[in-house]
């Protein structure tokens, strides 16, 4: 396990690096461009200024000038550190995901329990179908729906606003509907994956032999039956975590979610608003930030899924 986990963050330091560079070059050509674009057609550029020079001397620059000294840079516009402001958009990405990830796999894994047929040793039908329809149900749709709900149910009442926040950050009503619009889709996977596993482990003879013992069959779904399948199921969680982080942009760009995924959007996608766009430093720092939370999560998926199953442990030696 101690090499396997050398390994992944060997790999894990490597590829933080690729999206940095990755997220200073981006930036830097879409400044440069919009920069080039505005004085030949004569419009004032309302970006950060960015030097018309090569752009990998830039990152040269970038790299002796500011990491190698343990600077990531300021914003332009407001000269706030942005490791002060990665660190306030970092904890409200993390609060959204773990959240989102708790109630994924609280919900997913009492679903696919529940939608075990215990007589026929299968899943249920309709849980199945139920599933398959979460499943099939992007993130941004569900937002779309909840959104589109809300304001529909507000004008229904004919009262200002909506019964829940649409958008914003602030207290905790704020994170239901962004919770629920990245949590549908990873939950009802982990549903369908629990329930057809566990229905496969139900005909066996050591869950025929713990019924003999007069075991109670809530005992000996989650020790026995789900105990077994234990190692599947938290892979399930790490592939839905990564789900979760690739929705997390959109996802908070839509509910106007103040952290990385929608800096991110905004750093690639408008040179003004909040005047940081299009800004190297900042572009580098958030790829870097969204590269190092999904490798982590998939660092802390693979683990634990080992951890689960000592099989993949002699796989992976």
């Amino acid at each position: 396990m101690i090499r396997f986990v050398l390994r992944r963050l060997l790999i894990l330091a490597g590829l933080v690096g690729v999206a940095n560079a990755f997220g200073f070059v981006l930036a830097a050509y879409l400044s440069q461009t919009a920069q080039r674009d505005a004085l030949t057609a004569g419009l004032p550029y309302e970006g950060p200024p960015v030097a018309l020079q090569p752009i990998f001397q830039s990152y040269g620059d970038y790299l002796a000038a500011g990491l190698g000294q343990g600077e990531w840079g300021t914003l332009a516009s407001t000269q706030q550190p942005i490791t002060s402001f990665m660190a306030d958009a970092w904890w409200k990405s993390v609060l959204l995901l773990g959240v989102a990830m708790g109630l994924a796999a609280l919900v997913g894994i009492v679903v696919g329990l529940s939608s075990v047929d215990l007589e026929w040793a299968r899943a249920k039908p309709g849980a199945l179908y139920l599933t398959l329809a979460g499943f099939s149900m992007p993130g941004f749709f569900v937002g779309i729906v909840l959104i589109a709900g809300m304001l529909r149910l507000s004008a229904l009442r004919g009262e200002p606003g909506t019964m829940l926040p649409i958008m914003g950050f602030g207290n905790v009503e704020h994170l239901i509907l962004p919770v629920i619009a990245l949590a549908l889709r990873p939950a009802a996977e982990i549903a369908r994956v629990t329930s057809e596993l566990v229905a496969e482990e139900l005909p066996k003879p050591y869950i025929k032999t713990a019924r003999a013992k007069g075991l109670p069959w809530r005992l000996v779904l989650l020790r026995h039956a789900f105990g077994n399948v234990s190692s599947a199921t938290i892979t399930t969680l790490g592939n839905s975590l990564r789900y979760l982080i690739s929705s997390l942009l959109i996802i908070e760009v839509m509910f106007q979610w103040p952290g990385i995924g929608q800096a991110l959007a905004f750093v690639f996608t408008t040179r003004t608003l909040g005047q940081w766009a299009y800004q190297p430093e900042i572009g580098a720092a958030l790829m870097t930030a969204m590269a190092a939370i999904f490798l982590i999560a998939t660092l802390i998926a693979d683990a634990l899924a080992q951890a689960a199953d000592p099989r993949l442990q002699t796989q992976a030696a």
